[in-house]
């Protein structure tokens, strides 16, 4: 697997970028045929750090701007019962907790009415209260109504959590840790687009070892060498630059500093799991 980008601005500064790796772009590719045909349900898997909801973030931007109608949840904290409720607060719309699945039921048959069942993206199974399998499958239950025909795409790390329903998936779609190599193309794909200081091979290979395949961190280091480097007036970046980078990524840092980062959104946002 080779890195490349789909589109890439102000790579390694401050205010982000747009990047998909070439696994990130055939798995949107694939989601994009889910939604497309009406297809039931996919499931997207992968370690954290893997770019998991950064995929997902862009299936809904390019299915909304395809006309789509597109829920998505965090489900993190989420019990059984909060599951149908934050479905219907993602509709703005709202129940009280004994008539959710009903007014949740309501909500997507009108979706079918109109001819578009939308997409039901539920992130971060893994993170949830306890066991969503079978709300879940509750939810797969009511967009797969031949009147309806939604698509739910579900994301988590733990896709043993899901065995129950993960067979029935039109497409499991797995994202995998970067190797060294793949480290590499996306550092120098990302050189391509800036006047930035050049990686040394130890360097690449000092971020490969150190961010051990995940591209947030991969993303995050680079970000933190390239300040150091102008810090120093380096033209090159050598292994100890990634190093002090590395040390400044692990720093204990103030409120006032984390509400500024907050506000800045830096670049490794954007890879969120």
């Amino acid at each position: 697997m080779s890195a490349r980008s789909a589109a890439v601005s102000q790579p390694f500064g401050p205010n982000g970028a747009f990047f998909l790796t070439e696994e990130q772009l055939e798995a949107l590719s694939r989601l994009l045929f889910v939604v497309e045909n009406q297809r039931d349900f996919a499931v997207v898997c992968g370690p954290a750090g893997v770019g998991k909801t950064r995929l997902l973030e862009e299936l809904q931007r390019q299915s909304r701007a395809a006309g789509k109608f597109v829920i998505r949840i965090d489900a993190g904290g989420l019990d059984r019962r909060e599951l149908p409720q934050a479905l219907l607060a993602a509709c703005q719309t709202w129940s009280d907790s004994h008539s959710a699945w009903q007014t949740l039921e309501d909500v997507i048959a009108g979706r079918g009415l109109s001819g578009n069942g939308g997409v039901w993206i539920v992130d971060h199974v893994e993170r949830a209260a306890e066991d969503l399998t079978v709300p879940l499958h509750r939810l797969l239950q009511l967009l797969g109504r031949r009147d309806v025909r939604g698509t739910a795409i579900i994301a988590t790390n733990r896709p043993g959590q899901l065995a129950p329903l993960i067979d029935r998936a039109d497409w499991h779609i797995e994202l995998h840790r970067w190797t060294a190599e793949d480290t590499a193309a996306a550092i120098e794909r990302l050189q391509g687009h800036g006047s930035l200081p050049r990686f040394s091979s130890a360097a690449i290979r000092e971020i490969a070892e150190a961010a051990e395949g995940c591209p947030a961190t991969t993303l995050r280091l680079c970000e933190l060498a390239v300040l150091a480097a102008e810090l120093h007036g380096a033209a090159t970046i050598d292994a100890d630059l990634v190093r002090e980078a590395g040390r400044q990524r692990t720093m204990p840092r103030t409120d006032h500093e984390l509400w500024t980062a907050a506000d800045e959104q830096p670049f490794a946002t954007l890879w969120r799991d």
